[in-house]
């Protein structure tokens, strides 16, 4: 600025030095001190900021004292001097310091183990991971009780009901379940509850409480197991005691490892076939003996022994006992064996009846017969069965229909030829010229038929027929009489002369009565010749 005169010039000043004002120095409006920048640039200052302006976050104002102390105090500083000169983390945290900057980490593992009790809160952290709270023991728990489960004073408890309970645990993890009785109950008429235990509907076990129709009362109870698998006795039941094996149920039954005990009153063990009977069924029993090995000479192969208590302490002694020996060494052609009764006299343990292999009983001691003593064989002591054979051959050539009887006795070829017609069913009557004439074999008392043994040979191949008949004349009658059919033996021809046997124990009638005459018929195909012989058996009454 230059003053020439009375006008003023504006110029611009650079003072090379520094510069004083003895008085102060006053910016008009909108003017301002211009400085460099720290780093680069320039600054403009435009106003002073004291402690009665509000505060312009800018870079064009300065601030007095006064406003600065004005907005420290306004964050919550104190203008007292502080005293801090380290942070030490406390329970729960981890980290400080004395210098720096300092870092505290939450550090839960500090915390003491405590069980909590309604009335406690725990800390917990908003849903929308803004807010920090405190949640009640109690509430909590009235967030997790859902179906089953219900809260009371901060504890859970399972409802007794369940209702909607359908599944516990989870599939390969162990679930235990502790408590003194487990009870289920199924109040619904044919309701038949269940409990399976397995890996699906076809590989389980099963026990099954079945009720009675429309009711809720108990008629069975089945153990079942289901198993797809098609190896032999898959599904199996095993029992184990102190584990150990002592029985288990498999396809065809019951295996026992141990001992049977039938214990109790009229105790006693059944084989009960309910198969509808014959010649190859009923209840059985059957000892086995088998070590993988053929059985040998004098091995036993099962034994039943008859014991009782000798005192009052359950000591037991034997009193008898039935028991099979093998005769000699087995094999596929060789499996003789001996039945062997034992008996007790005392305490002496006898031998007392042997049934061998050959058919023979043997006795230790003597034998005595209260009743009648029956044989069918022969014995060497008059105790004899009355027993009598009779030879009875003969042949005829057949007319196809009729069964035909030996001729009259004034014909060279009598008695064995026949052709004497009696019938085709051999029992039309006859007359006593031709009954005295036939040479029958006459009983001289009364007895019964018991085997009729012999061969016959038939020409052709159709059926042939040899007939056993009894005839009853009466004396001083000489009225028709009609034969009684004793036997009948059937047979198919097989021609060429071959031979057909004929072994008969079973008899139409088989009662014979003192002078019955006993004669032999013939029917096969006609123009064929039929020759047979024959011994008959006959026990005197």
């Amino acid at each position: 600025m230059k003053w020439i005169g009375e006008n003023i010039h504006d110029y611009v000043s650079r003072f090379r030095s520094h510069v004083y004002f003895e008085d102060s120095i006053t910016l008009s409006t909108g003017k301002s001190i211009t400085l460099d920048e720290y780093t680069s640039g320039t600054i403009s200052i435009t106003k002073i900021q004291d402690s009665g302006t509000t505060f312009n976050d800018n870079d064009t104002s300065l601030m007095t004292a006064a406003a600065i102390a004005d907005k420290i105090e306004a964050y919550g500083y104190s203008t007292t001097a502080g005293d801090i000169t380290g942070v030490t983390a406390g329970v729960g945290l981890s980290g400080g310091g004395a210098s720096g900057a300092v870092t505290l980490t939450l550090d839960l593992s500090e915390l003491s183990d405590v069980t909590p009790v309604n009335g406690d809160k725990l800390a917990t952290l908003d849903s929308d991971g803004s807010t920090e709270q405190l949640t009640a023991v109690a509430d909590l728990a009235t967030l997790f009780a859902g179906a089953g489960l219900t809260q009371e004073d901060g504890t859970l408890n399972v409802n007794g009901n369940l209702t909607n309970l359908t599944t516990i645990g989870s599939a390969g993890a162990t679930t235990d379940i502790a408590a003194g009785d487990l009870t289920m109950y199924n109040p619904v008429n044919n309701g038949n509850p269940t409990i399976s235990i397995g890996s699906s509907a076809t590989n389980r076990f099963e026990i099954k409480t079945a009720y009675n129709s429309g009711a809720q009362t108990i008629d069975e109870v089945y153990f079942s197991t289901y198993t797809t698998s098609s190896t032999a006795n898959d599904g199996r039941y095993i029992w184990e005691v102190d584990e150990v094996e002592l029985a288990r149920m498999i396809d065809n039954g019951l295996v026992v490892k141990g001992n049977v005990l039938a214990n109790d009153a009229n105790a006693y063990l059944q084989a009960w076939d309910t198969t509808a009977s014959s010649a190859t069924q009923g209840g059985g029993l059957r000892l086995i003996s088998d070590d993988g090995a053929a059985m040998a000479d004098d091995h036993r192969l099962g034994v039943i022994e008859f014991k009782g208590a000798e005192d009052g302490s359950g000591t037991l002694s034997t009193g008898a006992r039935i028991q099979a020996i093998c005769r000699d060494a087995w094999d596929g052609s060789n499996n003789d064996a001996d039945l062997e009764f034992y008996t007790t006299d005392g305490t002496t343990e006898s031998k007392v009846l042997t049934l061998d292999a050959d058919k023979l009983a043997t006795f230790t001691g003597a034998v005595t017969v209260t009743g009648a003593l029956t044989c069918t064989t022969d014995l060497a002591t008059d105790q004899q069965k009355h027993l009598a054979w009779f030879e009875i051959a003969g042949f005829a050539t057949g007319d196809g229909t009729n069964y035909e009887i030996s001729v009259n006795l004034d014909n060279d070829t009598a008695p064995f030829s026949h052709n004497v017609s009696t019938g085709s069913a051999g029992t039309t009557a006859i007359t006593v010229q031709n009954i005295m004439r036939s040479g029958g074999t006459v009983m001289p008392r009364a007895g019964t038929v018991k085997r009729w043994t012999g061969w016959a040979t038939t020409a052709g191949s159709s059926t042939a027929n040899v007939a056993l008949f009894k005839i009853t004349p009466t004396r001083n009658n000489n009225s028709n009489v009609a034969p009684v059919l004793i036997d009948n033996v059937a047979y198919t021809a097989l021609g060429n002369a071959k031979m057909e046997d004929f072994d008969e124990t079973s008899f139409t009638d088989a009662d014979l009565a003192a002078g019955d005459i006993v004669v032999t018929g013939i029917k096969c195909e006609n123009n064929k010749t039929t020759y047979f012989t024959s011994t008959l058996e006959i026990e005197w009454d």
